[in-house]
């Protein structure tokens, strides 16, 4: 409609941005390997400023457990008035080892340490189909500071209080848990509860004098988020817990 053309022989989708505001006519030719030809025109109406993209840029969390703090980054809320977005993430200072997620919910698992941390994540959305509209938004987010008390707890579970590990964390589908305890003990119920303190996943132990136990618990039907897992003794007693990311 304004004289370029396009020629391609493997895409069905591209972008094309227009100068001036007009009503164009766009033509498509299309051959086969036989040589058989096809052609079909639509007009179209550009308007004067291309619709802008809009960024936002939001965090649900942090939730403390005992030593980590587990944070959701949601983009998903950004806008565009057609077309789809591409997501990018960008963390600072960067969570074990990793600044960027091309993607537009991310999850988070930051270990906590003797002083407060700060982090900023900085969105960056844009239009998918041309990349010429884009759009940034940033936000910041706070893991407190472990408590002397907290931290001596922390220490003490090392050194031999009861331990529960999950992995792999964050989980699609399956996790594995593994339970260590200081003595051996009755475990009667492993529990994973949602972030209003539902649970939503139980899982029946009842085993007798253990100091180790490993189990699978299935996550798969969970939607994405924080979760909570809980191990209790036979009598109700909570002997250790953690926290789990389902992707």
């Amino acid at each position: 409609g304004d004289g370029t053309m396009v020629n391609t022989t493997n895409m069905d989708v591209i972008g094309k941005i227009y100068t001036y505001p007009s009503t164009y006519t766009i033509q498509l030719n299309v051959t086969d390997n036989a040589g058989n030809t096809a052609t079909k025109s639509l007009p179209v109406t550009t308007i004067g400023i291309v619709p802008a993209v809009t960024a936002v840029a939001s965090v649900n969390g942090p939730n403390n457990t005992l030593d980590s703090s587990a944070v959701i980054l949601n983009g998903g809320n950004s806008i565009i008035t057609y077309g789809s977005l591409t997501y990018n993430w960008v963390v600072t200072p960067t969570v074990a080892g990793t600044a960027t997620y091309n993607t537009d919910n991310v999850l988070l698992s930051i270990e906590r340490t003797g002083v407060d941390q700060v982090y900023t994540a900085t969105l960056t959305v844009k239009d998918a189909l041309t990349g010429c509209r884009t759009n940034t938004a940033s936000t910041t987010f706070t893991i407190n500071q472990l408590s002397a008390r907290i931290a001596a707890t922390s220490i003490a579970a090392l050194n031999g209080t009861n331990l529960v590990s999950v992995y792999p964390n964050p989980a699609t589908s399956n996790v594995k848990v593994k339970v260590s305890l200081a003595k051996a003990m009755d475990i009667g119920d492993i529990k994973v509860y949602n972030n209003m303190g539902v649970p939503v996943v139980m899982q029946n132990i009842g085993k007798k004098s253990v100091k180790d136990y490993s189990t699978s618990i299935s996550v798969s039907n969970l939607p994405t988020g924080i979760y909570y897992l809980k191990v209790y003794s036979q009598s109700g007693e909570l002997l250790s817990s953690t926290n789990v990311i389902k992707h």
